[in-house]
């Protein structure tokens, strides 16, 4: 293994801890209650989840059930990133609800 690989898995474990931290902490809170809490659950489970697989496969390689995980974790992965999409674009589309941000669209 080079050096650089070295580097990027260290980062790979990195990225996974305050991933699975924040998914573990804003399960705490009513998350299941909006569209934008259950999207937001949704995204960072499956950030964690990806970066997760990353890590088992630093350790365990890949075999059959790796890929499965994997084809798994992809789907998931665009589907939330589709439904992020709609949803930036629909929030664009309605204008900001920040004030501050409306005064400075007239000037």
């Amino acid at each position: 293994m080079s050096k650089f690989t070295d580097i990027g898995n260290l980062f790979l474990i990195l990225s996974a801890i305050p991933a699975v931290i924040s998914v573990i902490v804003f399960a705490r809170v009513s998350w299941w209650r909006s569209r934008w809490g259950r999207h937001l659950m949704s995204y960072m489970f499956v950030m964690a989840e990806l970066l997760i697989l990353g890590i088992i496969r630093l350790f365990f390689g890949e075999y059959w059930w790796f890929d499965i995980l994997r084809a798994i974790a992809y789907v998931q992965f665009v589907i939330v990133l589709w439904w992020r999409m709609f949803y930036v674009i629909q929030a664009a589309s309605e204008g900001s609800p920040d004030e501050s941000l409306k005064e400075n669209r007239e000037h």
